[in-house]
């Protein structure tokens, strides 16, 4: 991959878009912007799903079962990092200008993670096995790590579509994946199997789901090949993988770490008043998940640095039109959705939290987008870097924080955490990418935010209120992105059904 350096905003751009008004028309953005939406639209079903699961489960469960899965869940994800260790972002980085090398890699990627994998599982269920308190929350531990090592064996097909173009398949597959987990593990509960049948029904589709992935995937041409695979090669691709591994697993300590030590200061009781709040704002990133796998395919395989601030400006526009609503909705609205969604108890409980933690999507998308600029471009260091002065205050601050402020504490740490790492990423990519556009990429999702806000906090329900609110805004939105944005909207208009191409 080349780039310009130095390389300003396209001219004949519209201001801080960093989208070129006959790009914004051009058939592959049409494509890029409906894959997202296809994406997107798979994700919202797995989220909702998911969280119809949890709800159901918060309902059934005493809050020190549902503190246990909810801490088995943090455990699994945080150790299944590991065998991930980047490689699906590194077989995207290196094939990105080049796919004839795609079925190398893939095969590289699946042997690396298996050598990681079956250690991770062997010394985790040991592990599990030594500090869970009872045989149920044992159980649990080694179910849902197995699940999502599983998953991280998931990702590598779902890479492999998002290079190919073929998610069509995949995002189906995905979704009819979410619906029978949350099938089988409310039936378990419903049937009174508690913790361990739901952890069982857990583990048990995710195997379903992974296999089908493969499955589909290898149908669409997307098959390893394990000829010309040599130590040499394998040695090269594992250096390659390591700030990439490292900077992964830094990441997700970022993401679960605060839960698990919230439970080794506080118990599963505290996890569980957290895991409400925490579980709904995570629950909106699939719009930065969905986001990503259509821009850094296209930032990996950018001629030059126009191309990539292009591809990283509308990601960027995507994901603050999503999450600056949210976020202001939930400072005004939050305890009534949480009461809502998961009962009193956990409204009183998380309300404070669900505040302070209503950034974290706008400031994680950021952080994440910038990361994979840089590593698109081969410099992994930067994202690395970046992620490890994030971690170290995250881990001092929890050290500080949660003995005293127990959830509180969590709460203020995760999103500070990633408030910090998305301002050095922002601060660094000025000087190496140049003109971003990220005030315009902001500014009009954050101010068309604040009527909405208003809105919501009119004495309805929360449901119509939270309606109300979303209309509002999307008409302030569209008013001010036609008069001021008019790239952003034809791309947002592109995927609307039935119009002309």
């Amino acid at each position: 991959m080349t780039a310009t350096r130095g390389a300003g905003t396209p001219k004949g751009s519209p201001a801080g878009t960093g989208i070129e008004p006959a790009e914004a028309t051009d058939p592959g953005v049409r494509r890029s912007a409906r894959a997202v939406l296809l994406l997107s639209i798979a994700e919202v079903v797995g989220k909702v799903v998911t969280l119809a699961l949890l709800l159901y489960a918060v309902r059934v469960l005493t809050p020190a079962e549902f503190g246990s899965f909810s801490y088995a869940l943090s455990f699994g994800m945080l150790l299944a990092v590991l065998p991930a260790w980047g490689l699906d972002a590194l077989l995207v980085q290196q094939v990105g200008a080049d796919r004839s090398r795609l079925p190398g890699q893939y095969a590289q990627l699946l042997l690396l993670r298996t050598m990681l994998a079956v250690p991770v599982v062997v010394l985790g269920a040991a592990a599990g096995a030594l500090t869970r308190p009872t045989a149920e929350d044992r159980f649990a531990l080694v179910a849902m790590l197995v699940a999502a090592v599983l998953e991280s064996y998931a990702h590598a097909p779902r890479n492999v579509a998002g290079v190919l173009r073929r998610q069509s398949t995949v995002a189906l597959v995905l979704v009819g994946q979410r619906l029978l987990t949350a099938g089988a593990a409310i039936g378990a509960l419903a049937a009174g199997w508690g913790l361990v049948g739901l952890s069982s029904a857990y583990v048990a589709i995710t195997l379903l789901g992974t296999a089908a992935l493969f499955l589909v995937v290898a149908r669409a041409g997307g098959r390893p090949s394990w000829t010309g695979i040599t130590k040499r090669t394998l040695g090269r691709t594992a250096r390659l993988s390591v700030p990439l591994g490292i900077d992964a697993l830094v990441a997700m300590f970022l993401f679960r770490a605060h839960t698990l030590m919230l439970g080794w200061f506080h118990g599963d009781t505290a996890v569980a008043e957290y895991t409400p709040p925490y579980r709904l704002v995570e629950t909106v990133l699939f719009v930065t998940w969905a986001v990503s796998r259509v821009t850094y395919p296209a930032m990996a395989s950018a001629a030059d640095l126009a191309s990539l601030r292009r591809a990283l400006s509308s990601g960027l526009s995507v994901t603050a039109f999503v999450f600056a609503p949210f976020a202001a909705l939930m400072i005004v609205r939050g305890p009534d959705v949480l009461a809502l969604l998961f009962g009193d108890y956990y409204a009183d409980t998380g309300a404070t939290v669900l505040r302070v933690l209503a950034l974290t999507p706008l400031a994680f998308a950021v952080g994440y987008l910038f990361s994979y600029a840089f590593v698109a471009q081969g410099r992994n260091g930067v994202a690395l870097v970046t992620s490890l002065i994030a971690a170290v205050a995250n881990l001092v601050a929890n050290l500080l924080l949660l003995p005293p402020l127990s959830t509180l504490g969590a709460a203020l740490t995760t999103t500070g955490s990633y408030l910090l790492e998305a301002l050095l990423l922002v601060a660094v990519a000025r000087r190496s990418f140049g003109a971003l556009g990220m005030v315009s990429a902001l500014a009009l999702p954050m101010l068309s935010s604040v009527p909405a806000a208003a809105v919501a906090l009119i004495p309805l329900p929360v449901l119509p209120a939270l309606v109300l609110a979303g209309a509002c805004y999307l008409a302030v939105w569209l008013l001010a992105a036609r008069r001021w944005q008019p790239a952003n909207l034809a791309v947002l208009m592109s995927v609307v059904p039935g119009r002309r191409k």
